[in-house]
């Protein structure tokens, strides 16, 4: 059995960790697809490739049953990563050893923990067949048609009968997708540009507006006190204009927080290169330049709940089909994704908050924003309306993605 030394296997348990909290089900096409940096990156040629294949497959499945990970043992396929190698210059590279894990801890280092190969697991056609069947139970009398669509139509001299509604379109992008994308869980994401492809302009704006506003309408004099605030020179003035700023913070919480914001922040810059907020860590980044999201919520039934908490909507999402084992073995409870902040009101969570390390880790921003934030959202605005469906198309659940600074 290969062996690993402890901080390869913490790594290797953090990647299948990632996956069981994302997926109903770990297979090994998963777990290659998320390292095949990595495997690329320990391979000379096709030859090695051929020799570690069953070594990485051997660790992976032990990994995995160390952490009690029920790890699906498909059969993988390697084409990609056989391109990579053809593709990679070896000629001016050292030669590279027999083993995976021999070679240079760089494979692991924090930097490279997050490649972009995490963005790039497949979808298999049992996954497909799924949803599929999901989309069978649907009611189609309840899908939308936006009237963008149908003037379109009308502009094109095409039947009212031709034109697709939202749920078809984000069918088949689900459908049509060769990666995991968060259409296949029926979410749209305005900002992810593949929507482009499926709807148009008229399209999009049309989504967008629909609903009630996310914010409500600022207080006209806390309006005005912003107005006033964004004329100060320096962190000196707004420091001081908010220490000066009358206010009763028993009858006035929101001016209080307010006040109590800027003099934070604007501390943080009274000395020039006292800080260099790009070089922060993350917990600092969100207690200290953006704990305002958090300290906004004193005094009132919603808590900020911080230190990397899991979502309990998305854990009783990812558990609703568990069962006792039959002929198949009941798979392991799954824990909610965790996000850095979780707003909740008693047993209700109402938004979460994910914060990034480096503004260049573009990656990270995709993964958190782009793929997890969703789900979590998705799993509680489902939450709020099962157990209040009045409130269909008349809430909202609020995700801050903080990026760089």
């Amino acid at each position: 059995m290969a062996t690993l030394n402890k901080t390869e296997e913490e790594d290797l348990a953090k990647i299948i960790s990632n996956l069981a909290e994302n997926n109903e089900r770990v297979t090994f096409q998963m777990v290659i697809d998320s390292l095949s940096d990595r495997i690329v990156s320990s391979c000379s040629d096709l030859a090695s490739l051929e020799a570690q294949g069953p070594v990485w497959l051997q660790k992976i499945t032990d990994v995995a049953l160390a952490n009690h990970v029920n790890l699906v043992r498909d059969t993988p396929s390697w084409k990609s990563i056989k391109t990579k190698i053809q593709e990679q210059d070896v000629p001016d590279s050292p030669s590279q050893p027999s083993d995976p894990y021999a070679a240079s801890s760089a494979f692991f280092s924090p930097r490279s923990r997050l490649s972009s190969s995490e963005l790039k697991i497949r979808i298999d056609e049992k996954e497909k067949d799924a949803i599929r069947e999901t989309i069978k139970g649907f009611d189609k009398s309840k899908f939308w048609i936006l009237e963008a669509s149908i003037q379109e139509a009308a502009l094109n001299g095409l039947p009212a009968e031709s034109v697709l509604s939202v749920d078809e379109k984000v069918h088949k992008l689900a459908l049509d997708s060769i990666f995991k994308h968060p259409s296949q869980s029926f979410i749209i994401d305005i900002d992810d540009p593949n929507w482009d492809d499926m709807f148009t302009t008229a399209e999009l704006d049309e989504i967008i507006d629909f609903g009630p506003p996310v914010l409500p309408p600022v207080l006209q004099e806390v309006a005005d006190i912003i107005a006033e605030f964004e004329q100060l020179p320096n962190a000196l003035e707004a420091y001081n204009f908010a220490r000066q700023l009358n206010h009763n913070p028993m009858e006035e919480p929101l001016k209080a927080w307010f006040c109590m914001t800027i003099m934070q922040t604007a501390y943080l810059f009274l000395k020039k290169d006292q800080h260099n907020i790009a070089d922060f860590p993350e917990t600092d980044k969100q207690y200290l330049i953006w704990g305002f999201l958090s300290s906004i919520f004193q005094g009132t039934d919603i808590w900020a709940l911080g230190k990397e908490k899991s979502s309990v909507a998305s854990a009783a999402s990812a558990n609703n089909k568990r069962k006792l084992s039959t002929t198949d073995e009941i798979c392991r409870k799954a824990i909610g994704r965790k996000v850095d902040e979780v707003y909740i009101c008693g047993n209700i969570e109402l938004g979460c908050m994910e914060i990034g390390g480096s503004s260049t880790d573009q990656t990270k921003e995709i993964k958190d924003g782009r793929m997890k934030m969703p789900h979590v959202l998705k799993d509680m605005l489902l939450d709020i309306v099962t157990k209040s469906p009045t409130l269909v198309h008349k809430v909202n659940v609020t995700g801050y993605l903080i990026s760089g600074t």
